[in-house]
């Protein structure tokens, strides 16, 4: 995480700066430890009038007072190309009198030649975690995972993961050890059981799904399935929503930790609509469970699929 200290430390110095990276793995990071430093986001501009505003913005400043920018989807940034020419050249020479950043894809990365680039990967080890939460400002976060001491050598993970398991330390109660650790450990990944499981899902094989459901529901508690659920639902919302717009690059970058099939074919079968209403369910069953409801997640999920 030594390039990321280096940003911080320039995090105010003028001109333009990329970050290169893979916002699919990267960006919940990039939010997070944005906002816990004073900047302002701009988005790009999509025609001739929006980019002169916008340039005018850039290259001047109100009694010499000086802003940081971030740059908003700059690896979604398929607007006309002219415009997007004109953006590209104001940027490779920009000097100020602001800081600006962007973080986007090393191929995006090449179309700004001359710009100044910190290259950081979206995947760090687990062990380094605890770095991660000081550039987060999760102290709480750092401690619980001193103290559980439940991450030993595992493969890497992304930043956006990383990020997830911090945010829900932060507030998981101490008092039952044994359970804060097992759903902690739960937030990370396990990609090939649960991803089918998330496909047997969307793609509504009822059968099939209930007999891997069988297989592993009991590994985890309601906590880790209502956190699962309600995530692949919320970007399957979003995936969907995006897809019937015809915005593939939007729907594509919220369509990460879901099942690769639901990006390439499941979304046809699904509305945005139905998506938000099952969200909804998971909320409300979260908020009758904490009630004492005597439903289980069984019980929901085989409401969806009938």
């Amino acid at each position: 995480m030594k390039t990321v200290h280096t940003i911080l430390a320039s995090w105010q110095k003028p001109g333009f700066s990329l970050i290169v990276s893979d916002p699919e793995q990267s960006s919940l990071f990039w939010y997070q430890l944005r906002h816990a430093h004073e900047h302002r986001v701009l988005t790009l501009p999509s025609t001739h009038q929006e980019y002169a505003a916008w340039a005018a913005e850039l290259s001047q400043s109100f009694l010499g007072q000086t802003q940081v920018y971030w740059l908003a989807s700059m690896t979604g940034y398929t607007k006309s190309s002219k415009v997007r020419e004109q953006v590209q050249s104001f940027l490779r020479t920009y000097q100020g009198p602001h800081a600006v950043w962007g973080v986007c894809t090393q191929e995006v990365a090449a179309d700004y030649s001359g710009a100044k680039k910190q290259v950081v990967s979206p995947l760090i080890s687990v062990q380094d975690m605890g770095e991660v939460s000081g550039l987060l400002g999760y102290v709480r976060s750092a401690k619980v995972l001193e103290a559980l001491s439940l991450f030993g050598p595992r493969d890497m993970v992304s930043l956006d993961t990383v990020t997830q398991v911090l945010w829900h330390a932060d507030y998981v109660p101490m008092k039952e050890r044994a359970q804060t650790a097992h759903f902690l450990q739960s937030l990370l990944p396990q990609e090939a059981a649960l991803s089918h499981l998330a496909e047997l899902f969307f793609k509504r094989k009822k059968e099939a799904f209930f007999a891997a459901w069988q297989r592993c529901s009991a590994q985890y508690g309601d906590m880790f399935w209502i956190s699962f659920w309600a995530e692949q639902l919320w970007r399957a919302y979003w995936v969907c929503f995006y897809m019937k717009r015809g915005q593939q690059t939007r729907a594509k970058g919220m369509a990460f930790r879901l099942p690769a099939s639901f990006f390439l074919q499941e979304w046809r079968q699904h509305t945005p609509e139905g998506l938000l209403a099952w969200y909804e369910a998971v909320a409300f069953f979260d908020a009758s469970l904490k009630k004492g409801s005597v439903r289980t997640i069984s019980d929901l999920l085989l409401f969806f699929l009938c």
